[in-house]
């Protein structure tokens, strides 16, 4: 396993903030297109990735460095079958993991960095 240090309370405290999440809900509805491939960068909850499959997105990539926040995504994903067909949950370091996939938008709201030796792509 790999050594990694993230906070997995904060991203959580941060959807209680219905006006903040909102505004992102309608940004990403403003810019993701039907079809679009898109990559949601530090994902955490996943609530970005879940807005990206509800404006359209044919696709969306998931990365989450942290595996416990990894973990819960591919949890709640898999839990909401409105967008589990169209999100991958990709665990790894943003900056390195390979994707499958040109983006066309890349969605992020990085509230925290974390750091890892090694990522994991598993779709």
């Amino acid at each position: 396993m790999s050594e990694i240090w993230s906070n997995t309370d904060f991203p959580y405290m941060c959807l209680k903030d219905e006006a903040r999440t909102l505004a992102f809900r309608d940004a990403i509805r403003e810019v993701v297109r039907a079809g679009d491939v898109v990559v949601d960068v530090g994902a955490g909850t996943g609530i970005l990735s879940c807005f990206a499959a509800e404006a359209g997105a044919g696709k969306v990539y998931a990365v989450e460095i942290d595996p416990i926040s990894a973990a819960a995504l591919r949890r709640s994903i898999d839990l909401n079958p409105r967008v589990a067909d169209r999100i991958c949950v990709v665990e790894g370091d943003a900056a390195v993991v390979a994707l499958p996939s040109a983006a066309d938008v890349v969605v992020a709201e990085v509230i925290e960095t974390a750091w890892s030796r090694s990522s994991r792509f598993r779709c």
